[in-house]
């Protein structure tokens, strides 16, 4: 029974040379973050599921299979999209906008809109050097995201819309 575990670790492991040969450019900044955060989900998701399973947690697993298989919907959706420097920006921030609602629970609202607005305040003054409309680029992606929050329909996503038919869509790109 082990050899299937270590032979799922062994496949996750091979996604690791996959990081190492993505280079994060200057000029697309946000949206190369977005690439590797999900990047980084789908693997340490992976593993840890693996692992959950291995000591037959399976239902501690599920939470991160689940994790897994939407991180792989976003990554398909982002590197397939057409407009991949704002879409990536926009995923870039509504990842930032869900850490900033956990962190609401442990330090509170102020603390945690301090700290979500420092950390685009950062990204902004890094990539303006590449990018002279960063600034722009933020407030409108982040401007979407809020338009998308009120008419989401359900969507709970940097696309505001369905990502597995978004994916369907996509699977021509691939």
């Amino acid at each position: 029974m082990d050899s299937q575990f270590d032979e799922a670790i062994a496949k996750i492991n091979l996604l690791g040379p996959i990081r190492e040969q993505f280079q994060i450019r200057a000029e697309l900044l946000p949206a190369d973050l977005a690439i590797v955060g999900l990047y980084t989900e789908l693997r340490e998701s992976a593993f840890l599921a693996v692992e959950l399973c291995r000591l037959h947690a399976q239902s501690a697993a599920f939470p991160l299979a689940r994790t897994v298989f939407e991180a792989t919907q976003q990554l398909i959706v982002l590197a397939t999209e057409d407009d991949y420097l704002s879409v990536g920006t926009r995923a870039w921030l509504y990842d930032l906008r869900k850490r900033k609602r956990v962190a609401q629970f442990a330090r509170g609202a102020e603390a945690a809109d301090d700290w979500f607005q420092q950390a685009v305040g950062e990204l902004q003054r890094i990539w303006t050097v590449y990018n002279p409309n960063a600034e722009k680029d933020l407030h409108h992606e982040n401007t979407q995201l809020d338009a998308l929050q009120k008419n989401r329909g359900g969507a709970d996503n940097f696309m505001g819309r369905n990502i597995g038919k978004i994916v369907e869509e996509r699977y021509s790109k691939l």
